[in-house]
């Protein structure tokens, strides 16, 4: 018992050295974590691409030597020429905002990511520091049923017991065996999740852990509030409005096809003439779209097409946003109710029935069944007030990514 209560104490103690803070955990995730590696380059990339739409079209330089005969190395006449495309039409300004539209999208996704990102890290760190509290609480039990045991057995001895009792006590301390061999598979599954993240081996040794989540900003104080903030600042949402966006830039680019003329100057000079530059010409090219509108009234379609179907993601993301936003709701309320009533009653009524068991057995008016009933009862209820603690907390995590929170 004393050593169950030093354990629920040493989680509210201050932090040992070695302790791996969650603040420190997320910031090595974000420094390694490979996906988020990859969207931060894909964020660069397409801010790179405006620039390149941005820029006027390369100019295209000739020589061309003419000959009246097959002389290869000789000439009669040489000609020098320089084509330069004149962005007088819509379409590099279009081209632009649709490079910058793309940018956008690109940083709405990385923000998108980075949030789940966050959550994700946040579930493992607080799901295997709860593994961990579990095992030594699975383990804190063993002096109890040891000692149940062998109560049983000196009763046995005695004739005041009976073989059932000593088969009873065994077997929970089986059951507890069991129990730890289940907690370790689960720090080990955790561990694994937990490395993963941060881009280290499955196997890679893990620090202690705070098992209490840091102070926490305010969360929206009704659920009209937060759906209010989910649908205004919820990050995969606004990846979807920077989707439309850029549909429509799509769109405007498709019906700028408005052709730009090119501008060509030539300067041809005579073998045998004393003037380096006996002629020039000077001509200009437009090409001719007007020829082929069904390729782009095709585009145009295509374009549209692409808008609305953003929009429909858009709009089925903002009504899975207020169901996601409802059940998250629900979810944190009870289990901020569950934990309230197993710290509160529930913990307490099996701490003060175990009390009253050992205080029984050992002036022998209880018997063992009734000790060892009151331990498993005592078991039960950590594990269920230390499931309602982690379903309180990944519940925040839930409502924080929804409505755009670093909460943690």
């Amino acid at each position: 018992m004393h050593r169950i209560a030093a354990l629920l104490l040493a989680l509210t103690a201050p932090l040992v050295a070695g302790t791996l803070t969650l603040d420190r955990y997320l910031a090595d995730v974000r420094a390694a974590n490979p996906e988020l590696r990859a969207a931060t380059e894909r964020t660069a990339a397409a801010e790179a691409r405006i620039a390149q739409a941005r820029a006027w079209a390369d100019p295209v330089a000739s020589l061309e030597l003419m000959r009246k005969d097959t002389e290869l190395f000789g000439y009669d006449e040489v000609q020098v020429g320089v084509t330069q495309m004149l962005p007088l039409s819509r379409q590099r300004s279009a081209r632009t905002a649709t490079a910058r539209a793309a940018s956008d999208l690109a940083k709405a996704e990385s923000r998108a990511l980075a949030s789940d990102l966050t959550i994700r890290a946040s579930r493992a760190y607080f799901t295997l520091a709860t593994a961990r509290t579990e095992l030594e609480l699975t383990r804190s039990f063993r002096p109890i049923l040891a000692h149940a045991a062998d109560a049983a057995r000196a009763r046995l001895a005695d004739g005041s017991g009976d073989v059932a009792s000593v088969l009873l006590a065994e077997t929970e301390s089986a059951k507890l065996q069991q129990q730890e061999i289940e907690n370790l598979r689960a720090i080990a599954d955790a561990e694994s999740a937990f490395n993963a993240l941060r881009h280290q081996p499955p196997a890679a040794p893990v620090d202690a852990l705070d098992e209490n989540p840091p102070a926490t900003p305010a969360m929206p104080a009704s659920l009209e509030a937060a759906l209010e903030q989910a649908l205004a600042h919820r990050p995969e949402l606004q990846a979807a409005e920077a989707q439309i966006a850029l549909a429509s830039r799509q769109a405007e680019q498709s019906r700028a096809w408005a052709p730009d003329p090119e501008l060509m100057i030539k300067l041809r000079h005579m073998n045998g003439m004393n003037r380096a530059v006996t002629s020039f010409d000077t001509g200009i090219a437009l090409p001719l779209p007007w020829a082929n509108r069904g390729k782009y009234r095709a585009a145009e379609r295509e374009a549209a097409a692409l808008r609305r179907a953003a929009e429909a993601d858009a709009a089925v993301l903002r009504s899975r946003t207020a169901e996601e936003v409802r059940m998250a709701w629900n979810r944190l309320e009870a289990a901020r109710n569950l934990v309230v009533l197993h710290q509160g009653t529930l913990l307490p009524l099996a701490e003060r029935a175990q009390s009253a068991a050992l205080a029984g057995v050992a002036d022998g008016r209880t018997g063992i069944v009734e000790l060892l009933i009151a331990q498993k009862n005592l078991r039960e209820a950590h594990t269920a007030a230390t499931a309602a603690r982690l379903d309180q907390i990944q519940a925040l995590a839930d409502l924080a990514a929804l409505t755009g929170q670093n909460t943690f």
